[in-house]
């Protein structure tokens, strides 16, 4: 048998004893604070980050609604968050709620894109209940986060035809004293 001690900062001492059995195992620590796990379950969310703003912003560009894909530069950006993925084969989900008012009677795009690629991920298209009206919108998208390093998602929304666009708001103005808010949050999760 082989006896692993642990010991406390300042006190405190634990044994663990290991039986003498046949092969090896490792165990390794990881270089970070926290609780050490040695397994981990399909399903378990490995983090979470939000965004969430109530400030109203206008914008005029134009996402147009035909059977192309939404580009970068289509529609204005209203909101970002970065992620840092903790494992390259994780799963991240991104869940979007936005709200807007417009004031022409036509319909909305709003998508999603990834650091600086052209193309959307992911796009979604809805009609205001009337011109300058306060109106919701969300869209759900998942995708192995593929990497380690830190990636940003940015929402773009825009009118599918010539008019003023009030995130967070109508006419310009905010809407339930800013309490009217869009949000972003990614869930990275085991796959």
């Amino acid at each position: 048998m082989s006896t692993i001690n642990l010991k406390g900062d300042t006190s405190g001492q634990v044994a663990v004893v290991v039986p003498a059995v046949a092969g090896s195992n490792t165990f390794t620590i990881p270089a970070e604070t926290g609780t050490a796990r040695t397994t981990v379950s399909t399903g378990t969310v490995l983090q979470v980050v939000n965004y969430q703003t109530g400030a109203v912003a206008t914008g005029t560009t134009v996402m147009p609604l035909d059977d192309t894909i939404p580009q970068n530069t289509e529609g204005n950006e209203y909101m970002t968050l970065a992620i840092t993925p903790r494992s390259a084969t994780s799963k991240l989900i991104v869940g979007v709620v936005v709200v807007y008012g417009f004031n022409a009677a036509a319909g909305i795009g709003i998508a999603l894109f990834q650091d600086s690629t052209a193309n959307a991920l992911l796009a979604v298209s809805n009609t205001t209940v009337g011109v300058n009206s306060p109106t919701q919108s969300s869209l759900s998208y998942s995708m192995v986060s593929g990497t380690t390093s830190s990636t940003t998602f940015k929402v773009r929304i825009g009118g599918g035809s010539a008019g003023t666009l009030t995130f967070n708001g109508v006419s310009g103005g905010r809407f339930f004293a800013g309490l009217s808010g869009s949000t972003i949050t990614i869930t990275e999760v085991v796959p």
